[in-house]
């Protein structure tokens, strides 16, 4: 840090490759995805102002919603469409699998892997945060077919070489809920144990979909918003209502954790309000030594471990040992 100033860099997100600007000591992302930055450097000397683009402070959490989450949505059509996202192809030499699912929209591209062995086993749907990348398994969306569990990765409307335009948590929720559907019906796969995983972005859509379906075990949020204006998305309250898990919370009937780690950055002080609003139907873990990105990863074989043994009862207690043990 120059004694002369401040110093203030631009940092490439990892999980969603928006370029943000911040202060070297005290970078935090509560990504702003999907926003055409330039990368940039500046360097401050005396006072000054700096905008920390995606890094935006939502308002006070809105009163919990009285109407069903799913009558809501149904009544509703969004106005609210973003950029088409690029495609992205899974590596190559990947022979398990890729496949479609039904969407509201059409046939949509997803990852599918399946364990070896006899089935049904149970599976998993995990959404990774940021762009377009969520049929790419990588350290906060890994993989769990290693460890006897169907693991699909859904690409979204607009994604992919996908029908429709990316709308961001709002049709996508409708999207999950084919990707449900799909696994319900596939040999493989025990249509009783069916369990959700998202990060970030894809945590907070998570929590969306597990206000609108009966259909899964368990739910694993890391690092999500509990309010879309955290993002910096700018919508009329309509709009933002129905992406903003804080009004919906209360909702959800799968039992559902929201996890986040305690080193910078972090997500991890929306977690209260959560809990709060959900009135006991969503629980929050700290994961010590992790940050909001490391955390999925972390927490890969403990999660596997859980879903295996059809065990959906995570205590902090334990979060913390298996953390400590396997640093």
């Amino acid at each position: 840090m120059s004694s002369a100033g401040w110093a203030y860099v631009a940092r490439v997100c990892p999980n969603c490759l928006v370029y943000l600007v911040a202060p070297v000591n005290l970078f935090f992302c509560d990504l702003g995805c999907h926003m055409e930055l330039r990368k940039f450097a500046v360097l401050l000397s005396g006072l000054a102002v700096v905008s920390a683009v995606g890094c935006t402070e939502a308002q006070s959490p809105q009163p919990l919603a009285e109407e069903s989450f799913v009558a809501a949505r149904k009544s509703y059509k969004t106005d609210e469409f973003f950029p088409r996202h690029k495609v992205r192809k899974p590596a190559k030499g990947d022979k398990n699998g890729n496949t479609t699912y039904a969407g509201p929209l059409g046939d949509m591209a997803a990852l599918l892997r399946v364990p070896k062995g006899e089935g049904p086993f149970p599976a998993i749907i995990c959404l990774s945060g940021g762009d377009d990348s969520n049929w790419i398994p990588n350290p906060a969306s890994p993989d769990y077919s290693g460890d006897g569990i169907v693991t699909m990765f859904p690409a979204l409307r607009g994604a992919n070489g996908n029908p429709g335009r990316p709308e961001e948590l709002y049709g996508e929720v409708d999207d999950v809920l084919g990707a449900i559907d799909f696994l319900k019906q596939h040999e493989s796969v025990d249509p009783d144990r069916i369990f959700l995983a998202g990060h970030s972005v894809g945590g907070t859509l998570a929590l969306l979909v597990a206000a609108a379906s009966e259909d899964l075990r368990c739910v694993f949020s890391f690092g999500p918003a509990d309010n879309v204006e955290r993002y910096g998305w700018r919508m009329d309250k309509e709009e933002s209502k129905l992406r903003s898990p804080i009004r919906w919370v209360h909702q959800i009937k799968p039992t559902t954790y929201v996890i986040e780690g305690m080193v910078e950055p972090n997500n991890y002080r929306v977690l209260k309000s959560l809990v709060t609003f959900s009135k006991g139907r969503v629980q929050s873990m700290a994961a010590f030594g992790c940050d909001h990105f490391t955390v999925p990863s972390r927490l890969r074989s403990l999660i596997a471990k859980k879903i295996v043994a059809d065990d959906v009862v995570l205590t902090q207690e334990e979060v913390t040992e298996y953390l400590r043990k396997t640093e």
